[in-house]
């Protein structure tokens, strides 16, 4: 029993003496570091114990992301085994943001300049108002434009716009004649003025500066306008008609001032002409001095047109439909080949034929003809016997010569159509296939 005691009490103090003897884990420093202190920071640095696991992180200051650590890591955070002093270092790079631009109002005006930008780079925006309308301010109250800024978050900017003022300044050539009852003054671009002519006792209205002859004028505004109204004493009525208004009109009656001149204009309308006036005169336009009331009648009449049809060699063909045609009449054209020839095109690249169109100007046309090509053929009764040459195309007219060559052995007798002659010469107006017969030579 006291030699079991023992026993133990020396295995307590082996024990004892080991757990003194062994060295402690030893500790490392981690240090974290930012490449810029501007753009973040980097945290979990400190002192751990080895075989230890640190979570380590980088936090970008506005304007700025986390890119990567020092050993192209990019995990934020991230976590490291403690095995040694080591150095961790945060790189920082510039973040984008979005600007937008937009508009109070698309019928207004546009606005650019929109756009992913870097932390602190400059952009521009520009707003372009519509016709009619100016810039006023961007949605934050800045009135530059263009406008530079330095982008340093994700913004949007609105363009506003308003309508431009126009004056339109309406007045009397004479104030006895008459006035401008109501109408001028300031409008927004677009309103409607509306300026009333108002005579005075035996004057009329005529027309305004600008044309019109309503008394009532009413124009969209766009721009800063004057107009002048005109006034005269009560006068004549010229009345110009045409005699056939399918034909044309005629433009220049109304009410005129005793010894006024007033310009009578006859339209004809396309395929008519003008002709004269009912009084013989020629001329249009025209100013007829005003001494009573008139009626003054425009005449006009149908055009014709010169159509002309012509081959380009009247031995090869012949054309016919030349002619005078009234507007829109149908005219037909026929190119008629001679024999041996044949109808190309017209000169102008058609190659209708007979070809139809309506007339609607003077116009020459010629018909193209060339010469018919027929295929001329030889060939041998037999093919063993011999052989043909001369074979091919010919144009009509010329001559083609056909030669049969017997081989050894046999001879030549006829062609297929009855002639002896070899070679065979002949005048080509019509495609030809001949046979050359041959026969067997016999040895006495």
């Amino acid at each position: 029993m006291q030699r079991i005691v023992y026993f133990s009490t020396i295995c307590v103090l082996l024990c004892l003496n080991a757990l003194v003897i062994a060295d402690p884990l030893p500790s490392y420093t981690i240090t974290t570091t930012s490449i810029s202190q501007t753009m973040g920071s980097a945290m979990g640095g400190g002192t751990y114990t080895y075989g230890s696991y640190v979570s380590i992180s980088a936090t970008a200051e506005h304007g700025y992301k986390f890119y990567c650590w020092q050993d192209r890591n990019t995990n934020n955070p991230r976590t490291v085994l403690v095995e040694s002093d080591s150095s961790f270092i945060a790189y920082f790079e510039y973040d984008t943001f979005l600007i937008q631009t937009n508009t109070s109002n698309a019928d207004y005006g546009s606005a650019t300049g929109a756009g992913k930008y870097q932390y602190l780079d400059y952009a521009t925006l520009q707003a372009t108002p519509h016709r009619g309308y100016h810039f006023m301010q961007w949605s934050d109250g800045d009135i530059q434009n263009p406008r530079r800024l330095q982008v340093t978050d994700n913004m949007t900017y609105t363009a506003c716009f308003a309508r431009n003022s126009y004056l339109v300044d309406a007045q009397s050539a004479n104030i006895t004649y008459g006035v401008v009852a109501a109408g001028g003054g300031l409008f927004l671009f677009g309103d409607t003025a509306t300026l009333i002519a108002q005579p005075a006792q035996h004057y009329h209205f005529i027309r305004w500066s600008d044309g019109c002859t309503d008394a009532i004028h009413k124009i969209a505004v766009d721009t800063n306008i004057t107009l002048i109204a005109y006034f005269a004493p009560n006068g004549y009525t010229i009345t110009a008609q045409s005699a056939n208004e399918s034909y044309g009109s005629v433009s220049g009656s109304g009410v005129y001032d005793l010894g006024q001149q007033a310009l009578l204009t006859a339209n004809a309308n396309t395929g008519y002409h003008f002709v004269q006036w009912s009084d013989n005169v020629t001329s249009s336009p025209r100013s007829v001095l005003v001494t009573s009331d008139s009626t003054i009648i425009a005449y006009f009449a149908i055009n014709r047109y010169n159509i002309t049809a012509l081959s380009n060699n009247a031995a090869r063909g012949f054309v016919y439909g030349t002619g005078s045609y009234e507007h829109n009449r149908t005219v037909i054209l026929t190119a008629s080949p001679s024999s041996g020839y044949h109808f190309s095109h017209w000169s102008d690249g058609n190659t209708t034929n007979p070809r139809q169109f309506l007339a609607s100007q003077s116009l020459t046309l010629t018909a193209i003809f060339e010469v018919d090509r027929y295929a001329v053929v030889g060939t041998p009764s037999i093919d063993s016997m011999g052989t043909i040459t001369g074979s091919g195309e010919y144009s009509h007219g010329s001559t083609a010569t056909l030669t049969a060559h017997a081989n050894e052995g046999h001879i030549f007798v006829k062609w297929s159509n009855g002639e002896t002659a070899n070679p065979y010469r002949f005048v080509v107006t019509e495609p030809v296939t001949l046979q050359a017969i041959f026969d067997t030579l016999t040895h006495v």
